[in-house]
Parts: C-alpha cells; structure tokens; sequence
C-alpha cells in the first residue's frame, strides 16, 4: 500500500525570540530558541516543546551554522517517530 497523509496534516510552530546566550572560546556565539509545535491530522493532535540551540561562526559571508540541536521538554520520554512539518 502507498503512504498516504490522508486526512491532510496541519501544524503551526510558535517561536520565541533567539536569545545569545554564550560565546565559545573559539569565537563561536551559542543561541538558543524555546519553541512550540502542535500538528493536527484528523482528530488527532500531537505536540512538542523544547530549545533549539545553535552554536555559529562568524565568518566573512555572515554567520555560518556549526551544530543545532533540539532539545525537548519531555525528551526521556517514548516518542514516535517525529516528521515536522512546514
């Protein structure tokens, strides 16, 4: 059988604003970003919360991703498979 998102899938991402909250000693700057998101796929709706952390690298271009990382609230917890959406 083919995969099928039948119902469709809806989400929204709600993102507080980036916070600088370090600087590595290489020059690297540590950012972190809380998040919600929430998916709905019929009557069904499923949620996660957590930080999102960067650690960039100014360089002549601009800033440049070194890591991201989530980190979830509740990450111990047993999780199915995550596929977020746009």
């Amino acid at each position: 059988r083919a995969h099928s998102l039948a119902p469709g899938v809806r989400s929204v991402h709600v993102l507080q604003q980036p916070g600088l909250t370090g600087a590595t000693e290489d020059g690297c700057l540590l950012v972190q970003t809380p998040f919600h998101y929430t998916e709905a796929r019929g009557n069904r709706q499923f949620q996660l919360a957590g930080v999102w952390c960067h650690r960039l690298r100014p360089t002549a271009q601009g800033l440049r991703i070194v890591l991201k990382r989530v980190n979830l609230v509740n990450a111990t917890a047993a999780h199915e498979a995550i596929q977020l959406f746009p």
